[in-house]
């Protein structure tokens, strides 16, 4: 069983998500840990009202602690530029952490809706390895073969404490390498999903 150093408040349980409030010495911060419904047993509208509970449940918890820095992570089953992530109603995600550290909202027909960071638009394309964090080749019209379905979104008020040299998508970990052979995520030993490390400074909450 996991434990923590910290004191943790479940303050939201549902079967697709949870957000825990979590006390270090220097300040407080939320953070959603995510596994999302699958394309494969999903349609968009049931991944979008998933992720409506999500996001109404944070805002619950926004209202119920007495800050502002939050942290959503996990398996989204979505790229970062798709509907979902980037929609209003939905994460309201973008690449650009200046923007939404300046702005950290944005008026959506005359309602201001929150702006998250997702620095995982970074592992974009083929000039990084590896190339995602899920190799999928399937038929029909559209096929990326990589996608990056486990990300890292953040608030505002937390992009002052998040390291952003230290976020990778993890291949190995001691002497065990989590991609096979053929350089793709080893399902058989470990998981088709690669998992994504990050570092968020205690002190400069």
């Amino acid at each position: 069983m996991y434990r923590s150093k910290y004191p943790l408040e479940l303050l939201a349980d549902d079967r697709y998500y949870f957000i825990n409030n979590i006390r270090t010495a220097s300040g407080e911060l939320a953070i959603a840990g995510v596994h999302l419904p699958s394309k494969i047993d999903a349609t968009l509208e049931d991944q979008k009202a998933v992720v409506s509970y999500l996001v109404n449940d944070l805002q619950d918890v926004k209202e119920r602690v007495d800050h502002n820095r939050f942290i959503i992570t996990g398996d989204f089953n979505e790229d970062p530029f798709e509907i979902n992530m980037i929609s209003s109603v939905g994460f309201h995600s973008i690449a650009i952490a200046d923007i939404v550290q300046k702005k950290k909202e944005r008026n959506v027909y005359y309602r201001e809706k929150e702006i998250f960071y997702n620095p995982m638009w970074n592992f974009l394309g083929d000039f990084n390895k590896p190339l995602g964090t899920c190799y999928y080749d399937k038929g029909g019209a559209v096929n990326l073969y990589w996608y990056i379905y486990d990300q890292v979104l953040l608030s505002a008020d937390i992009l002052q404490c998040f390291d952003k040299n230290s976020l990778e998508i993890v291949t190995e970990f001691g002497k065990n390498q989590l991609l096979s052979e053929k350089g793709l995520p080893d399902r058989k030993n470990y998981s088709d999903h690669l998992p994504v490390f990050f570092c968020i400074k205690e002190s400069e909450l």
